[in-house]
C-alpha cells in the first residue's frame, strides 16, 4: 500500500491490483486524513485477498469526489479473532517469518473466549476477563506479548477504543550467566567439533543462535578479523527452517572484530556448504544442552550472550560499543537483560567494598 499527501491537503492511498497491458493498476482511495484513507485501502486490500473479483465489483474504480464523501469503511461486524487475523496477514512481507510464525500461534492460544466476539460489542471487561484467565495459565510474559497482538489489531480496525486492561507484572528474569572458567571448560570439552565454533560466537561476539547458524564464510573478513552479520535463520509460519536476508532488528546488522585466532577457526572449518557451521538453531540447543549437562553446568547457549554482555560491563565498556557490539539501538535492554554481573565479579567487587570500609572505619 502507497499513501501521500496530495496537494489538496487530502490523503491519497493505492493498493496494487495486478497488471494490464504491461502496466500496473492501482484501486485508489481518498481521505480527508491519512488513516481514512488506509482504513478505506485496508478493508478493501482484506477482501481483494480474499475474492479479488468481489472486491473489485463492490469498489469499482470509484472517482475522487466520490470516494471523499464516502465515510470511513467500518470493521464494527468483524469478530476479534477476523481482526488478529487480518492484522497478521497484512504483515506478511513486512514483518520477519518469526514473527508470523509467533503472531499466529497467539491468535491460536490466548484469549480464545473473546475470539468470537464483534469489535461493535467488545468491552474492556471482556478483554480484561480473559487476560486473568490466561494470567493463571501462562507466564506473565506470554500474557503481554499476545495482549500486544490484541492491542496492535485493535488499533486499526477499533481505533477509538482505548485499553486500559491490568496485565500481570513480569517477574526480574534469573539468568544463569557462565563464568569464565565455565566457558573454558566448555571449550576444551568440544574442542574441534562445530559446537566449538558456535559457543566461541555466542561468548565472544554475543550472537544469537539465528545469527550463527546463517553465518556464511563469505561473511569472514580475513584481513581486517571480522565478520559481518546480515542475516538469521528462522522457522516459517509453517515451522520449516529458512534464512531471511535480515536480522532481527536494524542494528542487529553489524560488524564484529575478533582475535584472529578465532577466525582462522572459522575460516578453517570444513567446507560442507556455504554456511559455517552447517547446522539449524534447535541442534545447537540441543548439542549444548547434551555439553553443558554432561559438565553439570546449568547455563543455556543464550545465556553465552549474556555473557558477552557481563564482560563488556566488567571491562567498563561503553554502553554506546557495547550496544553496537551486541546490536541494540538503545542501552535499556543491554542493562535490564544483559548486563548482569557474574557470581565472580560481584564477589570480587563485594571484597573490594568491604576490604575499603573495614580499612577506614574499623582498623586500628
Amino acid at each position: 500500500m502507497n499513501v501521500s499527501k496530495l496537494s489538496s491537503g487530502n490523503w491519497r492511498a493505492r493498493v496494487y491490483i495486478g497488471k494490464r497491458n504491461g502496466k500496473s493498476e492501482y484501486q485508489t482511495f481518498l481521505g480527508e486524513t491519512r488513516r481514512e484513507a488506509e482504513m478505506k485501502a485496508m478493508q478493501f486490500q482484506i477482501e481483494f485477498d480474499r475474492n479479488p473479483s468481489k472486491a473489485l465489483a463492490q469498489y469499482g474504480k470509484e472517482t475522487m469526489k466520490k470516494q471523499k464523501d464516502t465515510k470511513p469503511a467500518s470493521y464494527e461486524d468483524m469478530t476479534v479473532g477476523e481482526c488478529i487475523d487480518a492484522y497478521i496477514d497484512n504483515l506478511v512481507g513486512v514483518s520477519s517469518a518469526t514473527t508470523i510464525r509467533r503472531y499466529r500461534k497467539d491468535r491460536a492460544k490466548f484469549f480464545q473466549s473473546i475470539m468470537d466476539t464483534r469489535l461493535k460489542n467488545l468491552t474492556q471487561p471482556m478483554i480484561q476477563t480473559a487476560v486473568s484467565t490466561e494470567a493463571k495459565r501462562y507466564a506473565a510474559k506470554s500474557v503481554h506479548c499476545a495482549h500486544g497482538l490484541l492491542s496492535a489489531a485493535l488499533s486499526i480496525y477499533k481505533p477509538d477504543f482505548t485499553l486500559r486492561t491490568n496485565l500481570p507484572p513480569i517477574p526480574e528474569p534469573d539468568l544463569q550467566i557462565p563464568e569464565e572458567e565455565d566457558v573454558r571448560r566448555l571449550l576444551q570439552h568440544i574442542e574441534g567439533r562445530w559446537l566449538e565454533i558456535a559457543v566461541l560466537l555466542g561468548a565472544c561476539a554475543g550472537m544469537r543462535r539465528s545469527e550463527i547458524c546463517a553465518l556464511k564464510f563469505t561473511d569472514i573478513d580475513l584481513d581486517k578479523s571480522l565478520i559481518h552479520i546480515r542475516r538469521t535463520m528462522v522457522k516459517d509460519d509453517k515451522g520449516e527452517w529458512i534464512v531471511q536476508e535480515r536480522t532481527k532488528t536494524v542494528k542487529s546488522k553489524r560488524d564484529v572484530t575478533l582475535p584472529p585466532v578465532i577466525i582462522e577457526k572459522l575460516w578453517n572449518r570444513p567446507r560442507n556448504s556455504e554456511f559455517v557451521i552447517g547446522v539449524v538453531p534447535d541442534t545447537v540447543s540441543k548439542e549444548f544442552i547434551d555439553t553443558r549437562n554432561a559438565l553439570g553446568l546449568k547455563c543455556r547457549f543464550h545465556d553465552l550472550r549474556h555473557y558477552n554482555a557481563s564482560i563488556m560491563l566488567a571491562l567498563n565498556v561503553p554502553d554506546k560499543y557495547a550496544m553496537e557490539r551486541m546490536g541494540y539501538s538503545t542501552p535499556a535492554t543491554l542493562k535490564k537483560v544483559y548486563q548482569h554481573t557474574m557470581t565472580g565479579k560481584r564477589a570480587e567487587v563485594n571484597d573490594m567494598i568491604n576490604g575499603h570500609m573495614a580499612a577506614a572505619f574499623l582498623s586500628k
